[in-house]
Parts: structure tokens; sequence; C-alpha cells
């Protein structure tokens, strides 16, 4: 699993929040259950690979070392 989505989703969900809640209170209660969930799915899958003993992955964001750009380790 790749870290880079879960900040793809936190993102996305901070940005479209304020669309949702002009439409709504439910929808936008139902988009940041649905971005929580995915979240703990993500994480739960990065944990799980952790602990059966996968190599650790590195992710550079910008294909720059550090620090011109974010390095996930």
């Amino acid at each position: 699993m790749n870290p880079l989505i879960a900040l793809a989703v936190l993102m996305g969900t901070a940005f479209t929040m304020p669309l949702f809640e002009k439409a709504g209170l439910k929808p936008a209660r139902l988009i940041f259950l649905a971005a929580l969930t995915l979240l703990l799915v993500i994480s739960g899958g990065i944990l799980v690979n952790l602990l059966n003993g996968s190599p650790d992955l590195e992710v550079a964001t910008a294909g720059f070392k550090a620090p011109f750009s974010i390095n996930f380790r």
C-alpha cells in the first residue's frame, strides 16, 4: 500500500468538505466517515504488511531527494 494515497485522501477530503456542506450536513458527514474508513483500511494494510515482514518502503513525491521534496521512509 502506498502511503501517498492516505495523504491524497486527507487533502481531497479537506478541500471538498465545504462543497459537501453546502449540499447538506448528511452528505458531508457521509463523506467524512468514508474518508476515515478508507484511512483506517490503508493504515491497517500498511501495518499488516510490516508485521508480515515486508521490506521498508521509500516513497519520493517529486523524484528529488530531501529537502526538495517530501520523502516517506
